[in-house]
C-alpha cells in the first residue's frame, strides 16, 4: 500500500508538473527563420509558389526516398502540395491561400502522425541589388495539452533547425537557377516595324572614315528635312548594308519618314512594314559591337534569317548629353 501511494504521489506530481507546464507555455506555436540570397524579388517570389522547386529544397524530402508526393494548380492561389510517406515525413498537404506583393500564405493540414492545422508564409524583402532576405515561417495557435507537449519536446527548437536545413538547401539552389534564368534571358525584342522612306546619303565608306562621315552627313540631312519642312518620324540613323570589304563598307546618313518626295543629292530607301528584332544599345558608338552580336545570336538561336542591312536609330543627340553610357542607340535588324 506504501508503494502504492508513492506511486500515485509521482504521477499526481508529474500530471501537476505538466498542467503547470501547460498553464506556462506559450499559447502559439511560431518558428521564424531568414537567409540572404542573390536573386530579384521577382524571381524570389515565383520561385517560392513554384511548389514542384518546394519539394526539391525541403528539408524533409531526404528522409523517404519512397515518398508519394504531388502538386496542383502550380505557382497560383490554390495550389497545392501533398505528401505521403514513412513516420519521418507522415501525411499532409498544404495550399497557397494567398499571393502578394512580398508574402505569400499556405495552410498546412497535417493527416498522419496526428491530425493538425497550420499557417506557412514566406516574406521576400529587398536587401540591396539583386539580392532579398528570404523569411520562412509558421504559425499556429496550441491547445492547452498541447502546449505542454510542444514545451517537452523543444518542437520549437526542432522546427526552426528544419527550417535553417531548408534555407541552407534553397540559397545555392535558387541562385543557381536564378544565374541561368540571367544567361537566358536577352535584351532583344521582337517587333512590328511600320512601313518607312528613308532619306538617304549613301556611299562606301572607309571604316576608319564612318564617324566622320556620319558627323558630315547626318546634320545636312537634319538642316535638309528641316529646310523642306519634314516631320521625321525617326531620330538620325544609320544604315549599313552587308558585311565590311576591304576595310570598307556601304553605309548611308539616313532619316525615317512616312512619306517623302525625292530631293536632289538624296535617294530613297523604301522598308515595307515588316517583322524585326531590336535592341537598346546604351553606350558610345565604337563599343557597339557587343549589340550587334547579341542580336546575331538571337537571330540564330530562334533561327531567322535577317536582311543584310541593318538600322542603328541615334536617339541621343551627342551633341547635348557628354556621358556616353546615357547614348542610346536602337539597332534593328530586319527579318526577311
Amino acid at each position: 500500500m506504501k508503494a502504492l501511494k508513492v506511486i500515485l504521489g509521482i504521477i499526481v506530481v508529474i500530471i501537476g508538473s505538466f498542467l503547470i507546464l501547460c498553464m506556462v507555455a506559450d499559447e502559439n506555436f511560431d518558428v521564424r527563420e531568414e537567409k540572404k540570397v542573390a536573386v530579384s524579388k521577382e524571381f524570389a517570389m515565383n520561385y517560392l509558389a513554384d511548389l514542384e522547386k518546394f519539394h526539391e529544397w525541403s528539408p524533409w524530402t531526404h528522409l523517404d526516398p519512397n515518398e508519394e508526393w504531388s502538386v496542383e494548380n502550380n505557382g497560383e492561389v490554390g495550389a497545392k502540395y501533398s505528401w505521403k510517406g514513412n513516420d519521418q515525413v507522415g501525411e499532409g498537404y498544404q495550399e497557397i491561400t494567398s499571393i502578394g506583393a512580398d508574402r505569400i500564405d499556405f495552410k498546412i493540414t497535417f493527416v498522419k502522425p496526428m491530425e493538425d492545422q497550420g499557417e506557412v508564409f514566406f516574406e521576400v524583402h529587398e536587401a540591396g541589388e539583386d539580392s532579398v532576405t528570404i523569411a520562412w515561417g509558421y504559425h499556429s495557435e496550441l491547445a492547452f495539452i498541447a502546449r505542454g507537449f510542444v514545451a517537452m519536446m523543444g518542437a520549437v527548437d526542432m522546427l526552426k533547425g528544419e527550417y535553417i536545413k531548408g534555407l541552407d538547401n534553397l540559397k545555392p539552389m535558387i541562385e543557381s537557377d536564378y544565374a541561368s534564368y540571367l544567361e537566358n534571358q536577352s535584351n532583344v525584342k521582337e517587333v512590328e516595324l511600320p512601313r518607312m522612306t528613308y532619306l538617304a546619303k549613301r556611299s562606301h565608306v572607309a571604316m576608319q572614315e564612318i564617324g566622320a562621315f556620319f558627323g558630315k552627313e547626318l546634320p545636312a540631312l537634319f538642316t535638309v528635312s528641316q529646310a523642306k519642312e519634314l516631320v521625321a518620324k525617326t531620330a538620325p540613323c544609320g544604315l549599313y548594308f552587308g558585311a565590311p570589304n576591304n576595310d570598307s563598307t556601304e553605309v548611308a546618313a539616313a532619316m525615317g519618314f512616312a512619306a517623302v518626295e525625292p530631293i536632289k543629292g538624296y535617294e530613297l530607301i523604301e522598308v515595307p512594314a515588316t517583322k524585326a528584332l531590336q535592341l537598346d544599345y546604351y553606350g558610345a558608338y565604337e563599343n557597339m559591337e557587343s549589340g550587334l552580336m547579341e542580336l546575331h545570336d538571337y537571330a540564330d538561336k530562334k533561327g531567322y534569317q535577317i536582311s543584310n542591312m541593318h538600322i542603328e536609330e541615334y536617339v541621343t543627340d551627342p551633341s547635348t548629353v557628354t556621358d556616353t553610357a546615357q547614348w542610346l542607340t536602337k539597332i534593328t535588324f530586319v527579318i526577311e
